[in-house]
């Protein structure tokens, strides 16, 4: 006898909702719509069963929603467990990605600062002063010694111009 009650229950929720499907209403109503002439008992047994109705359907329809989502994430989960990425980027053009990228976007994420920071650590600038320095005065000493015999030379051709002297 349980299960004559289990398949009636099944029938009738089968032929509800395809009654449902067949009304002219595009979305379920939350409450019952007055009908005229209606016995008291009738009427109350029908807003019962219409609150009843409602709640299990807004009941069904979130738990559909999650064991949907929850289907979609074991979907996918699957999906990706069989996909070879290494693949499917190698089929990936990077500069139709590069053309995508918000440069700027990227750029006012970056912390500059920190960069400077971390590279100013790693670099020995009193160092790299010294030896620039060092090597700028070398240039400097040997450019001015280069210019004072070039002006020594034309010091002594004038002179043995003047005076008809070889300094020799």
């Amino acid at each position: 006898m349980p299960d004559t009650l289990i398949g009636l229950s099944v029938d009738a929720g089968c032929r509800a909702t395809a009654a449902v499907r067949r009304t002219r209403f595009s979305r379920p109503v939350p409450h019952l719509p007055a009908v005229p002439g209606l016995p008291d008992g009738v009427r109350r047994r029908l807003e019962a069963w219409n609150a009843q109705g409602h709640a299990v359907r807004i009941r069904y329809e979130h738990e559909a929603g999650t064991a949907g989502r929850e289907l979609l994430d074991l979907l996918v989960g699957a999906v990706l467990d069989r996909i070879d990425l290494d693949a499917v980027v190698a089929r990936v053009d990077p500069n139709r990605v590069a053309e995508r990228v918000d440069v700027d976007a990227v750029v006012d994420r970056v912390d500059i600062a920190a960069i400077v920071d971390q590279v100013l650590q790693q670099v020995d600038i009193p160092a790299l002063v010294r030896d620039s320095g060092g090597t700028m005065t070398q240039e400097t000493v040997d450019a001015f010694r280069a210019q004072t015999m070039r002006a020594d030379r034309f010091v002594d051709r004038i002179t043995r111009h003047r005076g008809g002297r070889d300094r020799r």
